[in-house]
C-alpha cells in the first residue's frame, strides 16, 4: 500500500504523492474501487470481461476512473457502482482501506499509465447488483475472501485482500 490514510479529492492526492515522493513517469490516471460485501460477510467481485481495458478474465473489485466532474472520490465511487452495478443494490461506502500505485498499459488508448487506485469497504445494504457493463465484466462473484483462487484476482484485489486477512 502507498498509503492508508484517505484523500477525499484530486488536489490531497496530488499533496500525498508529493509528500511521499511518489515517481509518477507516465500520465496520471485515479481508480477508485470498492470491495463489497454482503450480509454474510462474501466478498462481491466482478470479472472483466473481453472489453475491459486490461486484466481480462480476473477478478476485480467493482468501480473506475475518477472524473474530474465528480465532487470527490466517494461521489466518483458511487457513480461508478451504479454505472457498473445498476441502481438496485444500495451500497454503503464503509471505509478507505488504502491506495495502491500500478503502472500499466491500457489496450483501448494505447498508452501506458501511473494508475493510483484508491480502494474502500462497502457493504451491500439491500437489492441486488445487475451486471449492466457486458462487454466490460462477464458477471459477479460471491465468496469468503480466503476462498478466492489468487490467480484470478487483479493486482489491486490481491493486495487489498491480504491487507484486510491481516
Amino acid at each position: 500500500m502507498l498509503f492508508t490514510d484517505e484523500v477525499t479529492n484530486i488536489q490531497e492526492l496530488l499533496n500525498k504523492i508529493n509528500e511521499l515522493n511518489i515517481d509518477i513517469e507516465d500520465g496520471i490516471k485515479v481508480a477508485v474501487v470498492c470491495f463489497i460485501f454482503d450480509s454474510e460477510g462474501k466478498l462481491i467481485l466482478q470479472r472483466r470481461g473481453k472489453g475491459a481495458r486490461d486484466d481480462v478474465d480476473k477478478l476485480c473489485a467493482i468501480g473506475g476512473s475518477a472524473n474530474m466532474s465528480d465532487a470527490n472520490f466517494r461521489e466518483s465511487l458511487l457513480r461508478e457502482i451504479r454505472e457498473e452495478g445498476g441502481t438496485e443494490a444500495e451500497i454503503q461506502i464503509d471505509k478507505f482501506i488504502g491506495a495502491i500505485h500500478k503502472k500499466g498499459f491500457d489496450k483501448n488508448s494505447g498508452t501506458f499509465n501511473d494508475w493510483i487506485i484508491l480502494s474502500y469497504m462497502g457493504t451491500l445494504k439491500s437489492g441486488e447488483l445487475k451486471n449492466t457493463e457486458p462487454e466490460r465484466c462477464s458477471g459477479f462473484e460471491s465468496k469468503f475472501m480466503e476462498e478466492y483462487d489468487r490467480d484470478e484476482l487483479v493486482l489491486t484485489a490481491k493486495v487489498c485482500i491480504d491487507y484486510l486477512l491481516k
